[in-house]
């Protein structure tokens, strides 16, 4: 497995990687049973992470430390030579990411952009027919969630990006 395909900026290929979010899990400070929500958080992402993202049948990747460090619990690999590779390549990946979209419609921009691609590559559009189908559709998107309320809010998280350091 390699790195994902990247595209020539100023002589030098850069390679970025969609990295999913949201696998945080917390105790609410007003929880009737605070222990018993930690141990159910501590189950849920801790004691079965590695079965969930080693397996085919879940669709997760890896991303914890621990993940990367047992390459043989990854079975659906003939072998743990295989597993590796499979491992050092979504490494690769998480140190090329960047982070999904966090505004209103995200879902939707996203889904269009699947869609237009997925038709590009099976020859049902252009690639340029494809990127103007996205650009209207994403225009739509935009103005009907109110377009000056999506810049704002998507300027805010590209600086938030930007003091991670996941974007110049």
């Amino acid at each position: 497995m390699g790195r994902v395909p990247g595209w020539e900026v100023d002589g030098q290929v850069v390679h970025r990687a969609m990295m999913p979010v949201g696998r945080v899990v917390a105790v609410a400070a007003d929880s009737d049973n605070k222990e018993a929500a930690y141990w159910v958080a501590k189950h849920v992402s801790y004691d079965r992470a590695l079965e969930d993202v080693s397996t085919a049948l879940t669709g997760l990747d890896p991303y914890r430390t621990t993940h990367f460090t047992n390459p043989q619990a990854y079975t659906m690999f003939p072998t743990v030579d295989e597993a590796q590779a499979y491992l050092k390549g979504v490494e690769a990946a998480m140190a090329d990411g960047y982070p999904e979209i966090f505004i209103p419609g995200a879902a939707q921009y996203e889904d269009s952009l699947d869609l237009h691609v997925n038709k590009a590559l099976a020859g049902q559009e252009t690639p340029q027919q494809a990127l103007d189908a996205v650009a209207t559709e994403w225009d739509e998107i935009t103005d009907r969630l109110g377009r000056d309320q999506q810049i704002e809010l998507w300027l805010k998280a590209l600086e938030a990006y930007k003091a991670l350091g996941l974007v110049k």
